[in-house]
């Protein structure tokens, strides 16, 4: 059926605990929520819970004047303050395209992940190191990886923060679970190895490797009894 303006629902507006904020249903069935500037009129952030949508409001009940115009909101200091309170709510945060709200948000993005691969470095670098040689192997070549990450996203930003926001955005995955292999495995064919012979190599050099580091794994254990 054709959506028309008698069958569009309309939006449902509820007061929050902060004067100038405002909760929004949306959706088909009013089954999602926006907490809403109300005098831009910008949508702050979305939550599958209007519970999360008024603890977000509250939290934000001292970070500016609400009640003021689109103004409110231009500050970096604030728009931080909102970022932290609707992640802490369970929220998402919203931006329009090219405003500050995008600037910052890409700016903490960058900095939570360089944070994230020196966190992840330094713990690989800590003793006691792991006894077992292909566990002790892993870590190591990932705390490399990411110091080597760390670094170059670094320069990349120095360069331009528009690209390395898009790095640490792919880096973070559509669901927060990481980047999608299948997407990045046709990025390398198009970008890195120019062609699938490359790719099957190494897909076959991976499973000959895992083979060999069962075998070796299993060895290693019933040498040392732990299996």
């Amino acid at each position: 059926m054709t959506a028309t303006p008698e069958t569009i629902r309309r939006p449902n507006a509820y007061d929050s605990p902060t004067p100038g904020l405002i909760v929004y249903d949306y959706g088909p069935d009013g089954e999602q929520w926006r907490l809403t500037h109300e005098a831009s009129r910008q949508a702050l952030g979305e939550f599958d819970e209007y519970d999360d949508a008024q603890t977000a409001a509250a939290a934000l009940c001292d970070a500016a004047d609400w009640t003021a115009g689109p103004d409110a909101f231009q500050n970096e200091d604030v728009i931080g303050k909102v970022i932290d309170a609707i992640e802490a709510a369970d929220g998402k945060f919203l931006c329009r395209k090219g405003d500050l709200g995008e600037q910052v948000a890409a700016k903490r993005a960058v900095r939570n992940l360089l944070v994230d691969l020196g966190e992840f470095h330094t713990r690989t670098c800590v003793s006691p190191l792991p006894k077992h040689p292909a566990a002790m192997g892993w870590q190591a070549s990932s705390g490399s990886m990411a110091a080597g990450f760390a670094r170059a996203l670094h320069a990349l930003h120095e360069l331009s923060p528009q690209k390395a926001a898009e790095i640490a955005e792919w880096f973070q995955g559509p669901f927060d679970d990481g980047p999608d292999p299948e997407e990045h495995t046709d990025w390398l064919e198009r970008h890195v190895v120019k062609g699938p012979e490359l790719l099957e190599q190494w897909v076959a050099d991976g499973r000959r490797l895992a083979a060999e580091a069962k075998a070796n794994t299993e060895a290693w254990e019933k040498e040392h009894r732990t299996a």
